[in-house]
């Protein structure tokens, strides 16, 4: 949605829904870091952020990206949440072991 014009002249967007701007950023995220590096050290600045929705659709890009892209996006995920705080922990686990994420996230689901 066309949000104005900002002090330089530059267009204004806002979102009409916020699962949209979530969409967009796990996109942007995907496009612009090396995989599965640069993404899980991002994951790990979202889930100390409580941004657990844009983690989510992440791992949904990285199926559509890279045959296996969750799978691998999990390991290096999980080799590098020992430093999150004991919040981002919680959260980075909670979403590593929710429905959908154990069934075809995990390690050793079948292809």
């Amino acid at each position: 949605v066309n949000s104005g014009v900002g002090p330089d002249g530059e267009l204004l967007f806002a979102f009409s829904h916020r699962q949209f701007l979530e969409f967009f950023a796990a996109r942007a995220i995907m496009l612009r870091n090396d995989f599965p590096t640069e993404v899980a050290d991002t994951i790990i600045r979202l889930a100390e952020a409580e941004q657990d929705d844009v983690i989510e659709m992440i791992f949904d890009e990285a199926d559509a990206k890279v045959n296996h892209g969750a799978r691998n996006l999990r390991a290096a995920v999980t080799s590098r949440k020992m430093s999150l705080s004991p919040g981002g922990l919680t959260r980075i686990d909670a979403i590593l072991d929710s429905g959908p994420v154990r069934g075809w996230w995990s390690p050793d689901a079948r292809d």
